[in-house]
This record gives C-alpha cells, sequence and structure tokens, in this order.
C-alpha cells in the first residue's frame, strides 16, 4: 500500500522521484478536501475540479522579482477560491528560478509523463540563468499549470504537491486532522 509523506515550507524543494506511490490516496483527498477538491484517489477526481459543486480555481501570477544575496528571487502571489462554503485564501511565495524548476516544474513533468509536452508545448520552463525574457515565460508556464489545475488534466496526487509547495495556508480542517493524530506512543496527546 502506498504512504505519503507530506512535505510543508521547510522542505519546498519536492523531490520528483517522491512522488504519487509514496502518498495514501485517503490522505490526499483529505488534504485536498478543504480547499474544495473531491478526489476519489490518486490519479482521479470524483468530480473535476471545473465541474465539482466547490469549483475550486486556483490563481498565479508573477508580481515582480528582487535580488537578494545574489539570488533572483520571483515574488508568486498565489490565489484559491472555492464556493459553497466561500472560500479565497490570498498568499504570497517567493522563489528562485531553480526552485521553481526543481520543485515545481520537475514534479508536473514527472508526473504528467507524456502528457507533459501536448499540456505545455507552448509554454515552456524558463531557461537556466535568468535570461531576459524569464518572467515572461514564468508566467506563461504558471499559466498553463493554473489551467492543467482548473480544468482537472493535473491529477490529485499532484495538486496536493503543487499546493504543498506553493505553501498554501492550512484549513481548520487540517488542524483538526493534525490533532487526531497520533503521537509516536499511539496517543493523540
Amino acid at each position: 500500500q502506498a504512504r505519503v509523506v507530506l512535505l510543508g515550507s521547510s522542505q519546498r524543494q519536492l523531490d520528483p522521484t517522491l512522488h504519487s506511490s509514496t502518498m495514501e490516496a485517503s490522505m490526499i483527498a483529505a488534504y485536498l478536501h478543504p480547499y474544495g477538491y473531491v478526489a476519489s484517489d490518486l490519479e482521479s477526481w470524483t468530480a473535476s475540479p471545473r465541474t465539482c459543486t466547490r469549483t475550486p480555481r486556483l490563481d498565479l501570477v508573477i508580481k515582480g522579482h528582487c535580488e537578494m544575496h545574489g539570488h533572483t528571487f520571483y515574488d508568486v502571489k498565489c490565489s484559491l477560491t472555492a464556493q459553497n462554503p466561500t472560500m479565497h485564501l490570498e498568499w504570497h511565495t517567493q522563489q528562485r528560478l531553480v526552485q521553481l524548476r526543481e520543485g515545481l516544474h520537475d514534479v508536473v513533468k514527472s508526473e504528467l509523463g507524456k502528457r507533459y509536452t501536448r499540456v505545455f508545448g507552448d509554454a515552456p520552463f524558463a531557461k537556466r540563468g535568468g535570461l531576459g525574457g524569464t518572467t515572461d515565460r514564468l508566467q506563461r508556464w504558471l499559466e498553463t499549470l493554473v489551467g492543467c489545475v482548473n480544468d482537472g488534466v493535473a491529477p490529485p496526487n499532484l495538486v496536493s504537491q503543487i499546493l504543498l509547495f506553493l505553501d498554501a495556508p492550512a484549513q481548520p480542517e487540517h488542524h483538526d486532522a493534525a490533532e487526531r493524530i497520533p503521537d509516536g506512543n499511539g496517543s493523540a496527546d
């Protein structure tokens, strides 16, 4: 049986070799549910994000970049909305291009497999080295990723990894579930 290893903000760079086979479907479904997603297993939706009752919608926008300690950090404004009940989350994450490539692009490419070229064929990822046009290429790639998530092309295991990489704010249901997880001694305290 597969297991999940959920990596949080302290481990933003997800290992592309550590993917769906390490996650239990029930854990993915429980993680995604507070955000409005309804997963049936690792690879399929009970209802597509675009047609399910809550219609979750992810948006990602590059708001700029800054130089810190000799590195360029891209400011990504993230928002996730859903209906019934209404949810509107907004947060920012700052990532270097290498983090976005290794922790997001490489994971997406690995998870989508042969579908990656079809989905992202017109939106190549930003080139290495931060050459001119990097922000525009990165924005176009993120827009394509958002379409992939919002249209239900990205499977639940990938959507969970994307939200974890972006450090989506935990919801009350996440905190409640964490309190019910037994510690190493088998108790919830």
